[in-house]
């Protein structure tokens, strides 16, 4: 289901803000190689990884972040994470370097 416009807003701020601070201002699509963790909905850890290969694609009616799992974890789709969150979809906050995306019953913390 799609986001309101408030927090699609807030989304859409976040990830231009977390690929700012990362990469630098510019626009079009960018790779980054960050640390990510995945937590359940209490904030219990399940992942942890290095060095994911991570693209940001900013365009015109929403932005999205492409984490390649496949490199780090193969059954990633059994673990219901996905390969593109865009915010129009998902809920995302960024603070202190740390963009966190909320999906189904996992927050993704990625840090930049």
């Amino acid at each position: 289901m799609p986001l309101n416009q408030k927090d699609f807003m807030m989304s859409t701020s976040a990830l231009k803000d977390f690929k700012e601070d990362s990469m630098g201002v510019s626009n079009h699509e960018y790779e980054i190689l960050p640390n990510i963790v995945v937590e359940d909905e209490t904030g219990e850890e399940l992942f942890s990884f290095n060095n994911v290969d991570v693209t940001i694609v900013l365009s015109h009616n929403y932005h999205s972040i492409n984490i390649m799992w496949e490199d780090v974890l193969s059954s990633y789709k059994k673990h219901n994470l996905y390969g593109t969150y865009r915010t129009d979809y998902n809920l995302m906050e960024y603070s202190y370097n740390e963009l966190i995306i909320y999906s189904d019953d996992k927050r993704i913390i990625i840090k930049g």
